[in-house]
């Protein structure tokens, strides 16, 4: 009898050992509370694709809020949503309600609803369901007012993990940060498989083809290209365009979207002088220009955030065209949960070796595409127009550090990749 109890206890923890485990797997495995937007100094966040970009500040652009504003007036208001006061953000909202740049449909939720007890428990039932967040929508806002929410939830993944860094990796400042990508010295199997996640293309001056080079096609004189890289990621959504560029950013996001998109469609109009800009020029240029080899060093800073936008300045206004007992908006709040990391990659001991080597042996015999100053990043649906997701990166916060350096003595940071692979194995 003993022993069949015993069995039974056993079994019963099996089975609630593996619910816990699938939940685990099912679950979001990036979220964790979502930080205010207050606590970021050096970092925006905007609805808007437009928005003037500061080179001191990263600049975060997501549509999911302007999703949720149109709702509003295509659903409550029946035509572009009128407050008491005159808001820009109110103006700029209604300015873009046929912008072509929705999300993909299971990485968001966006709507306006009457916040009364019924509808408030089932928008969070939905958000927890989804993406595990806990309550967003808060019972003390004012009964039967509107609510305005959005919350975007994405994780890139890839068909194959992409190389830990083994090499200390920095961005801008000193600080360690984590970061992936390829390593040079890997097998020729992993490396193509790898390589195959990553699209070059641009890269100016560093690597151009012979024809570029030749005078004889066309003089180089008048052609002042943006010196950098543009790069395409790969990930396993066929339906996601994922570009990473290191050129020079326009003034702001809108503007900079069309200037890459320009040069990936291989329009250099706007880069050639005009008393040189013949059919002839710009037909060499599509034709020979940046025939490259697969990368050889790829290597990105590892992204992470959760944050929560609250927009306090529509908070409160009075909506004009629309009849009811409480025309208040009593919340207007949008969350970005965004990771483009190792996604729990482990590294083995036995690929330390390898690791170190590749430090050691990166020179100038090789192409190099190496992410440590400011960056634009975009993800766009291939079926819409403009990027639902846009970002100006140009500081740390929002880049995962490496908790592996440590500073000795003398304030110079140290780093013993003998911890990383310890803390893995643990993992």
């Amino acid at each position: 009898m003993k022993n069949k109890i015993s069995k039974l206890i056993i079994f019963i923890f099996v089975v609630i050992l593996c619910i816990t485990i699938y939940n685990h797997y099912q679950s979001p495995s990036t979220y964790f509370e979502p930080i205010t937007s207050n606590n970021y100094k050096f970092t925006k966040i905007t609805p808007f694709i437009d928005e003037k970009i500061d080179v001191n500040k990263n600049l975060i652009y997501c549509s999911t809020f302007q999703t949720a504003w149109n709702k509003l007036c295509d659903n409550i208001t029946k035509e572009p949503c009128k407050l008491n006061k005159s808001i820009e953000t109110v103006d700029k909202l209604n300015k873009f309600r046929k912008l072509d740049a929705l999300a993909p449909e299971n990485s968001f939720s966006a709507d306006t609803i009457i916040g009364n007890v019924e509808n408030l428990n089932k928008a969070n039932d939905e958000l927890k369901t989804k993406y595990k967040i806990n309550k967003l929508l808060k019972a003390n806002i004012t009964e039967n007012s509107l609510i305005i929410y959005s919350n975007l939830s994405e994780e890139i993944k890839f068909d194959y993990d992409f190389d830990y860094i083994c090499r200390y990796p920095y961005f801008v400042s000193s600080m360690p940060i984590k970061a992936f990508g390829i390593e040079y010295n890997r097998s020729k199997t992993i490396h193509y498989q790898l390589a195959n996640q990553l699209q070059i293309i641009y890269n100016w001056p560093y690597y151009i083809s012979d024809a570029i080079k030749d005078h004889s096609i066309f003089p180089l004189g008048p052609i002042s290209l943006p010196t950098g890289f543009i790069l395409k990621l790969k990930s396993k959504n066929e339906n996601l365009e994922i570009i990473v560029s290191i050129l020079p950013p326009k003034d702001n996001l809108l503007n900079t979207f069309n200037d890459i998109k320009n040069i990936i469609n291989h329009d250099y109009k706007e880069y050639i002088q005009k008393d040189n800009s013949n059919e002839v020029i710009i037909n060499q240029m599509q034709k020979h220009i940046f025939s490259l080899e697969r990368a050889s060093t790829f290597q990105l800073p590892e992204i992470k955030f959760n944050i929560a936008q609250r927009y306090t300045e529509i908070i409160g206004g009075k909506i004009l065209n629309f009849v009811s007992n409480n025309n208040e908006i009593g919340e207007a709040i949008q969350i970005i949960n965004f990771d483009l990391t190792m996604n729990g990659q482990k590294i083995k001991k036995n690929d330390l070796e390898s690791c170190i080597k590749s430090s050691e042996s990166v020179g100038n015999h090789h192409s190099e595409y190496i992410v440590t100053k400011p960056f634009i990043i975009y993800i766009r649906n291939i079926k819409s127009q403009y990027p639902y997701f846009m970002a100006y990166i140009c500081n740390t916060e929002l880049i995962v550090p490496n908790e592996f350096a440590k500073i000795n003595n003398k304030g110079e940071y140290t780093y013993n990749i003998e911890d990383s692979l310890d803390k893995s194995d643990q993992e």
